[in-house]
């Protein structure tokens, strides 16, 4: 599952999802998210754990590292 932003759109954060992963091939400037076996939310590049899927909404979470921390450190 990968989450993208649509840079026409700046409040909606949206997921796409695909089976086949030559159809996830597509250049972006944010971090990838993860979803691990055990729920874990992680950002692919750094490892953080943002979240777990059973506590949390994966697009707000994302969304929130975002804000907080990805934009601040880049």
């Amino acid at each position: 599952m990968k989450l993208t932003s649509n840079s026409g759109n700046t409040d909606g954060i949206y997921i796409r999802y695909s089976p086949v992963q030559e159809t996830l091939n597509y250049v972006s400037e944010y971090p990838s998210l993860t979803i691990y076996a055990n729920g874990d939310l992680a950002i692919e590049e750094t490892g953080d754990v943002i979240g777990n899927i059973s506590t949390s909404e994966p697009a707000v979470e994302y969304k929130k590292y975002i804000l907080e921390k990805w934009r601040t450190n880049k």
